[in-house]
């Protein structure tokens, strides 16, 4: 028994000692396991976590910069518009007919209005062929004002008249972004310019030269820094790869001073993608870069028309090599990382089973709260579309690929007549509201250019549109409509609307100033010339005769100087009634300035036609005239000119003018208060 008692109790001795190691073994075991198991798991979650930040980060980059490409875009269409207003404005079209001095002065009041309208434009300007500037109108301190003659320039050595020149009629030539130059220096402090041109040319399409309008390029790069709100991550280049805005000032305009390329040399693995392409995404060692590119001279070009010449045109503007690139740029430092070093809670993981927990749980709400923010930013973005939307002064909709409207904005309900509580989402657009022409005649779904350039994925624009509102009236309208593309499939369209009424009004008024007289409303001597001219080709294609009256009223000028102007005027009213009176709807009667009255008889038969008319013409005026105060006993003396429309004479309308201007003098020599005949 004292041999086996050692043996027996050995056992009992080392029990404790095992369970020990085994535990310990145990613990090895499973913290080694839970450790790798903690470590992989958590190497999982901030790689899960970081790829959900870098999704979320490019989509918010995306849109910023898209947006930012946007507000671009639509500087460059208002700008161009103002450039084709001054370009078709009748006064400045009379004046490269007829360069006068009062012609001149209404084109500075014109340069001038558009100066103070717009408060956007540091110049406007028309410089002839030969670089020389005519009209220079500046906006300093608040308001437009008139270079004297003294200080107009030669432009002609200048880039951005070389190049607009070349142009062809209706052609927009958009310069690079770069910083002012006056008399060969570089103004300070630095004023960010983009100039914007087009040839001009005068009736008889003969090239005069150029108009130019010069934009604050501040504008643009404000809009840029309104996208993207992070300065630090907004830049805008040029073609050649210079910071036109970027996070350091000291590196813009470095291509004014003939510095390197300032980006391309610093972030050259990036240039070569961003310079390649027209839009994307990726990453590199520097960072994040999301970027878009804008076509200065695309975007500011009028509609194109169809046909090869439209496309050709296209293309050349597209293969011209000069764009901008709005880039977003996202330090690598503020990337989201998997690195364990940027997230110190995670190393409390590894201090046991709790910590495990506890991460695990962290985990869970990390994740559910990334996605959260994911769809938040995503939010935000459409929100943020949708509040610019919602407070452009122009209509917008957006329709999808069968042409039913999936958002509209208050404005365009406005415009249309509907309520802002009125519902047309799902709705047909077309049958809606676009279904019939200008002129009322139908038209059909398959014919509409809208409809058709959701079905193409062609662009859409147009300065005579028609809109019928909710009421059966017409809205005149200038219209864009841009196909909406995703995954290189059209799957709708982006419709943007103007209410056009006012300008059309305004153009017609422009138009009865330009060729009607403002006291009678008769045709003025524009439009009289224009009318003698035609019936003249009629009489001589169809042989037949045509008279021309200068009609004077007689001691008209004692009545302005005895009793006013006033009553002068008052007068000549009165006259102006009763000569229309006499005459056929289809003769014209016009006022040639002060008591001077001209009658065109377009088609007689015989002199005598005209002598019953100029009889008629002066019993009309033998009437007394009663005005306020006033009885007058007025007279007139005609001088006729006959174009008999035989022989070998062929007298134009400056012939028949002067004729009958003779015969009227004749007239009043012989006793006034009679006509007198003249023959060409």
């Amino acid at each position: 028994m004292d041999e086996t008692f050692p043996v027996s109790d050995a056992p009992a001795l080392q029990r404790p000692a095992w369970a020990r190691r085994a535990v310990v073994k145990r613990f090895l075991l499973f913290y080694t396991t839970s450790a790798l198991i903690l470590a992989a798991s958590a190497y999982a979650i901030l790689n899960i976590e970081s790829n959900l930040e870098l999704t979320a980060l490019r989509i918010h980059e995306s849109g910023q910069v898209e947006i930012a490409s946007h507000l671009l875009a639509h500087d460059f269409e208002g700008v161009s518009s103002d450039l084709m207003l001054l370009d078709h404005a009748p006064s400045f079209a009379r004046f490269l007919d007829e360069p006068t001095a009062d012609r001149k002065n209404q084109v500075k009041d014109l340069f001038a209005t558009l100066v103070n309208e717009k408060r956007q434009y540091d110049k406007v300007r028309y410089i002839d062929a030969k670089g020389r500037e005519v009209v220079r109108v500046n906006f300093r301190s608040g308001q437009a004002v008139v270079a004297p003659e003294a200080e107009l320039q030669d432009k002609s050595d200048r880039y951005f008249f070389q190049e607009a020149i070349r142009l062809s009629e209706g052609e927009v030539y958009v310069s690079p972004l770069d910083l002012n130059v006056d008399h060969h220096q570089i103004e300070m402090p630095y004023k960010p310019m983009v100039r914007f041109a087009t040839p001009v040319f005068d009736s008889a399409h003969r090239k005069l030269g150029i108009v130019i309008l010069n934009l604050y390029g501040a504008k643009l790069i404000d809009h840029l820094h309104l996208a993207i709100m992070d300065d630090a991550h907004a830049m805008l280049l040029n073609s050649q790869g210079d910071w036109l805005s970027g996070p350091d000032p000291e590196q813009e305009w470095g291509f004014m001073f003939n510095r390197p390329h300032e980006f391309s040399s610093r972030y050259p693995e990036a240039w070569t993608v961003i310079s390649e392409n027209e839009w994307g995404s990726f990453t590199t060692r520097s960072g994040l870069f999301t970027y878009t590119t804008v076509n200065p001279l695309l975007a500011s070009q009028p509609p194109f028309s169809g046909g090869e010449a439209g496309t050709a045109s296209r293309r050349r503007l597209l293969d011209s090599g000069y764009f901008w690139k709005i880039i977003s740029h996202v330090p690598e430092e503020e990337l989201p990382s998997a690195s364990l070093s940027r997230h110190p809670a995670f190393l409390g993981f590894f201090a046991g089973g709790l910590a495990l927990l506890a991460g695990l749980s962290g985990y869970l709400a990390f994740i559910q709260n990334s996605r959260l923010q994911l769809r938040q930013s995503v939010f935000d973005n459409e929100r943020k579309l949708r509040e610019i939307a919602q407070t452009l002064a122009e209509g917008v909709y957006v329709l999808d690929e069968r042409g039913l409207i999936t958002y509209i904005n208050p404005e365009a309900k406005r415009l249309l007549g509907w309520a802002p509580q009125d519902s047309l989402l799902g709705q047909n657009a077309h049958t809606l509201f676009h279904h019939k022409r200008p002129d009322g005649s139908p038209m059909q779904e398959n014919e509409c250019p809208i409809i058709c350039g959701i079905q193409s994925g062609q662009a859409y624009r147009s300065e005579e549109e028609a809109y019928w509102r909710k009421d059966g009236t017409l809205m005149p309208a200038r219209v864009s409509a841009s196909p909406i593309l995703r995954d290189g499939r059209v799957v709708g369209s982006v419709v943007a609307f103007q209410d056009t009424t006012a300008r059309k009004r305004a153009q017609e008024e422009i138009r009865r100033l330009a060729y009607y007289d403002t006291l009678t409303g008769l045709p003025n001597r524009r439009l009289l010339m224009d009318r003698v001219g035609h019936a003249l080709v009629q009489a001589r294609r169809y042989g037949r005769p045509l008279a021309l009256m200068f009609l004077d009223l007689d001691h008209f000028k004692e009545i302005n100087d005895t009793l006013g102007h006033d009553v002068g005027d008052a007068l000549l009213k009165e006259v102006a009634g009763r000569l229309g009176a006499a005459v056929r709807s289809g003769d014209t009667v016009a006022r040639q300035g002060g008591d001077e009255f001209v009658i065109l008889l377009s088609e007689i038969n015989a002199v005598e036609d005209a002598i019953q008319v100029a009889d008629k013409l002066l019993a009309g005026l033998r009437d007394p005239v009663t005005l306020p105060g006033h009885v007058l006993q007025v007279s007139g003396s005609i001088g006729i000119a006959i174009y008999a429309a035989q022989g070998d004479a062929r007298p134009d309308a400056q012939d028949l003018m002067k004729k009958a201007d003779m015969a009227m003098y004749a007239a009043k020599q012989a006793g006034r208060n009679r006509y007198c005949l003249g023959m060409p």
